[in-house]
């Protein structure tokens, strides 16, 4: 069957198709010379010495580099940018204070430290800044320790009262509740926790120092 077909393709060739369609091209006709590309020339711009170092900048003026203004006081060496923090230095050496409180004996060496100061004389109700949260009426001289207040009303508390209900965010509210909820009129923040001592003061350091007396480790013995 094979053999038929076969016989029947070449009958086929042989009677309708040109033998030229046959043959492969010649070989001049295969080989195609293809015409070579010249690569393209950018056209760039010359760079400048201006653009390569960059942009100059003027260099900054001396006082901002150099203190120049310096202490003549016998001893002193030290320098300032300014000549008003040289002002303000030289009058710890003089002792002078020449901002005083017009309503107290207080002085002090700069007059924001005055202004500071001023606010201790004014009543609570002068406090511009009042919390927001419901319940809380306090009130605050500055934005930022309204600030800082608020962030307590986030907090849940950890510190609670052995002597009551009550708890607080900060260790210190809660020892200032104790001193002032639970003990005797005149208590001191800082208790000592000895057995059969009362004593009580207003800073840590000073706890620090009395609890000395009790493990027998102060420096100096009459």
């Amino acid at each position: 069957m094979l053999a038929v077909q076969q016989r029947d393709t070449d009958v086929f060739q042989s009677q309708y198709l040109d033998p030229s369609l046959l043959s492969p091209p010649p070989s001049s006709a295969t080989s195609i010379s293809l015409p070579t590309t010249v690569p393209l020339k950018r056209k760039t711009r010359p760079i400048s010495s201006n653009a390569e170092a960059g942009p100059s900048r003027p260099p900054p003026p001396p006082c901002r580099t150099e203190r120049r203004f310096t202490c003549d006081y016998p001893g002193c060496d030290k320098a300032y940018f300014k000549p008003s923090r040289l002002a303000e230095h030289q009058l710890t050496h003089s002792g002078e204070r020449p901002h005083q409180c017009p309503h107290c004996a207080q002085c002090y060496l700069r007059a924001s430290h005055l202004h500071a100061h001023l606010r201790t004389h004014l009543s609570q109700d002068d406090k511009q800044f009042t919390c927001s949260r419901p319940g809380c009426d306090k009130k605050f001289w500055t934005a930022t320790h309204l600030k800082r207040h608020d962030q307590t009303h986030d907090q849940a508390p950890v510190y609670s009262c052995k002597h009551c209900e009550e708890s607080f965010t900060k260790v210190h509210l809660l020892r200032d509740h104790v001193v002032l909820a639970h003990m005797p009129a005149g208590t001191k923040p800082y208790m000592c926790t000895n057995e059969g001592c009362d004593s009580s003061f207003s800073l840590k350091s000073h706890l620090k120092t009395h609890m000395k007396t009790h493990d027998g480790k102060l420096p100096y013995k009459l």
